[in-house]
């Protein structure tokens, strides 16, 4: 799954990694990554942000 940074190219790359383990179709991989939680990183602001 996702880790450090999840921009598009992330995402794209995670999506295809979850489909080639799993075998299962690009709806169903896309659906599992977008559930999959994002790590928490420092925001500008000075707080905790996602």
């Amino acid at each position: 799954m996702p880790t450090g940074r999840t921009g598009p190219g992330r995402r794209i790359q995670a999506i295809k990694r979850y489909r080639a383990t799993t075998g299962t179709g690009l709806k169903e991989a896309k659906d599992a990554v977008e559930r999959t939680p994002r790590p928490w990183t420092w925001g500008s602001t000075g707080s905790w942000a996602r």
